[in-house]
C-alpha cells in the first residue's frame, strides 16, 4: 500500500440504540488503492477514512456499541428453596440498572410443576442466599452484575434508604469494605461482584453506571390474577362479548322475562360458591397461581354458562 493514500475501512458492530464506547483490535492488511476492507460482523454503522495504514499493523479502534438491544445471554436456572435464579450476562459493560430491571421483568415466567414463577432482579435477604448465589455466579462470570437493590430518592446518608424492588424488608447486606460510600454523590443502585477479590460483595453505583448483566430471581406471585381478570382475558381471546341477554319464555306471555347478564360478573359472584359436575366448588383444589389449572377452571365455568355456544 502507498502511504498517504486514502482507504475506506468499514467497521461492523452490533446494533444497539443507547451508546457506550468499547475497544476492538483489528488487523490491517495490504489492499489496493481505495479497496474496501470488511472487518467483523454485524451492521455497518459508519465509514472511517484512514490517511495512513501500515501493512500488517495492529490498529486499536473504537467500536460504537449500545445498550437497548445488547445481546443478553440467559444462563441455567437454579433452584434455591421455593425460588429460582438465573444469571443473564452481556458481552460488554453495557446495561444500566434501570435497563436491567426492565429486561428482567420482560423475561417469561418460569413454570415449575404447573406453577408460574415471575422474574425480577434478585433480592438477597440472607447469608445463605448470598452464599448460594456466589457459588453459582462465580462459575459463570467474575464481572459486576445488577441486583434488585436501590436507594430511595432523598436519602442523603449512603447507608440509609436502601430498598428491594419487591418491597421486602432490607434486613441483610453484603457491602464491600467502605461501601456504600456514594462517592459520586448519586450512587443509588447496587451491583454485585462475582470476582475472587470481592467474593460477591456489593457496591453502590450511579444511574448511568453499567454492568455486565444481572441476576434474576423467579418467585410465585403473591398477587395472582383474580378469576374475573382471567375470565376477561379468555373472553377476549375467544372474541366473545362479556354481556349477554337471556329470554325466559312462559306459557303466559306476560310471564316472559328478559335477563341481562355479564359473564365476568357471574365469575366474580358465583364461581366460588356454585358446584361443578363433581359436586365441588369450581375453585376447590385449585392453586390460583397455577397458570394451567386455574385458567382451565375459569374456562370450564364459562363453558358451563354457555359462553362459547355449547348450550
Amino acid at each position: 500500500m502507498v502511504k498517504g493514500k486514502e482507504v475506506l475501512l468499514y467497521t461492523y458492530v452490533h446494533f444497539r440504540p443507547v451508546f457506550s464506547w468499547g475497544y476492538q483490535t483489528v488487523l490491517s492488511i495490504n489492499v489496493d488503492y481505495k479497496k474496501k476492507i470488511e472487518i467483523g460482523g454485524g451492521k455497518i454503522m459508519k465509514q472511517i477514512k484512514l490517511t495512513r495504514v501500515l501493512s500488517l499493523s495492529i490498529i486499536l479502534m473504537f467500536i460504537l456499541t449500545a445498550n437497548g438491544f445488547a445481546e443478553q445471554q440467559p444462563g441455567q436456572i437454579y433452584e434455591y428453596g421455593t425460588h429460582f435464579y438465573q444469571v443473564v450476562t452481556t458481552e460488554y459493560q453495557e446495561l444500566t440498572w434501570k435497563e436491567a430491571k426492565a429486561a428482567a421483568q420482560d423475561l417469561p415466567a418460569y413454570i415449575d410443576n404447573g406453577v408460574a414463577h415471575y422474574p425480577h432482579l434478585a433480592t438477597i435477604t440472607s447469608q445463605d442466599e448470598q452464599d448460594f448465589l456466589y457459588s453459582k455466579v462465580h462459575s459463570i462470570t467474575t464481572n459486576w452484575l445488577w441486583i434488585g437493590l436501590y436507594q430511595i430518592e432523598g436519602s442523603y446518608d449512603p447507608k440509609e434508604g436502601w430498598t428491594w424492588v419487591t418491597g421486602e424488608d432490607f434486613v441483610y447486606s453484603n457491602w464491600n469494605p467502605g461501601e456504600p460510600n456514594n462517592i459520586d454523590g448519586d450512587e443509588s443502585y447496587c451491583e454485585w461482584s462475582g470476582s475472587d477479590v470481592w467474593l460477591g460483595g456489593w457496591n453502590d453505583n450511579v444511574l448511568e453506571g453499567r454492568a455486565y448483566g444481572y441476576i434474576v430471581e423467579y418467585e410465585a406471585s403473591l398477587n395472582c390474577p383474580a378469576a374475573p381478570a382471567v375470565a376477561a382475558a379468555i373472553l377476549k381471546e375467544q372474541g366473545i362479548h362479556p354481556k349477554y341477554v337471556i329470554e325466559i319464555l312462559a306459557v303466559n306471555p306476560e310471564d316472559e322475562q328478559v335477563v341481562n347478564g355479564n359473564y365476568i360478573s357471574d365469575v366474580a359472584e358465583y364461581m366460588g360458591s356454585q358446584p361443578n359436575d363433581e359436586g365441588k366448588t369450581w375453585f376447590e383444589g385449585i392453586n390460583k397461581c397455577d397458570v394451567y389449572d386455574y385458567h382451565d377452571a375459569v374456562y370450564e365455568y364459562l363453558e358451563s354458562l354457555g359462553a362459547f355456544g355449547s348450550e
